[in-house]
């Protein structure tokens, strides 16, 4: 994630959320996500997906810096299922404990339960194909494993 961070010239604070807290919180499905957070601790601006690369996006963090509200963030993609949020956080706890088959299959029934969770899907991919997501996120992967999942049903 530093990487990334770094590549994208980010100056601001990110935040990897392993547990998927801010997703049970949120309840939002997919990555990533963009919560901006102000000095009082209160979400000011919100957005599925974000990116360092839109310019809405940076200008809403500009703003929050100078101690402005930024616009409301865009579209959302928000109903994840909370019990699938659960199981999600409890493979989380296996794989931190080194156990990877049991978070596997921790995430797999929590997919199975909320199957348009992207969090879940990717947590999974990035688990099973870590060389398609370190050193860098290989996109191109993603999008074809996509298809071939909507071509099979």
């Amino acid at each position: 994630m530093h990487e990334w961070v770094e590549k994208a010239g980010a100056t601001f604070r990110t935040l990897v959320d392993s547990r998927n807290e801010l997703g049970k919180a949120f309840g939002y499905r997919a990555i990533p996500v963009g919560i901006l957070v102000d000095a009082r601790a209160t979400v000011q601006y919100i957005k599925l997906p974000f990116s360092v690369d839109d310019v809405e996006d940076l200008r809403a963090v500009d703003a929050l810096i100078a101690g402005e509200s930024p616009a409301t963030g865009a579209s959302k993609a928000f109903e994840a299922d909370p019990s699938a949020s659960e199981v999600f956080a409890d493979g989380a706890e296996k794989l931190a404990s080194g156990d990877r088959e049991a978070a596997l299959h921790r995430w797999r029934e929590a997919l199975g339960m909320d199957p348009g969770n992207f969090v879940i899907r990717k947590q999974i991919w990035a688990v099973e194909n870590p060389d398609r997501f370190y050193p860098a996120i290989d996109s191109a992967w993603q999008e074809d494993v996509m298809a071939r999942e909507k071509k099979d049903g």
